[in-house]
């Protein structure tokens, strides 16, 4: 057994060091109270993607707002396909000085995605 975040995986599961992403441990129904945990467990201070949603939002959010995304989540898991709007990234420049923005060896790419597709690959 291993055991990840205070919680217990089976060895068969990596077995080769091959993720079989048919497994039923990978499918199987999000809890509520698993969802809850990896909404808790999100960083601060993470840029957002296009929708503007950063974590802190989720995890404020109403209550209405997280259910919602905690049935989208499930559907996730269980089909494998993320909803069409998660698709994409906004990548943007960014300098690795105060002041060097305009210097091109001293800059750098990041990508930013919608902070739901970044939970969902998460749980």
């Amino acid at each position: 057994m291993r055991s990840f975040d205070d919680r217990s995986v089976s060895d068969e599961l990596f077995q080769n060091n091959i993720l079989d992403p048919r497994d039923a441990c990978l499918t199987q129904h999000l809890t509520r109270e698993d969802f809850d945990y990896w909404l808790r467990q999100l960083p601060h201070d993470k840029g957002p993607g296009d929708d503007e949603l950063t974590y802190e939002i989720w995890q404020e959010a109403p209550s209405e707002m997280k259910d919602a995304l905690y049935q989208v989540m499930n559907q996730v898991v269980q089909n494998g396909k993320m909803p069409t709007s998660w698709e994409g990234a906004l990548t943007t420049l960014i300098p690795k000085n105060v002041g060097e923005g305009k210097i091109l060896k001293s800059i750098r790419p990041i990508c930013l995605m919608n902070t739901a597709a970044k939970i969902s690959t998460r749980v």
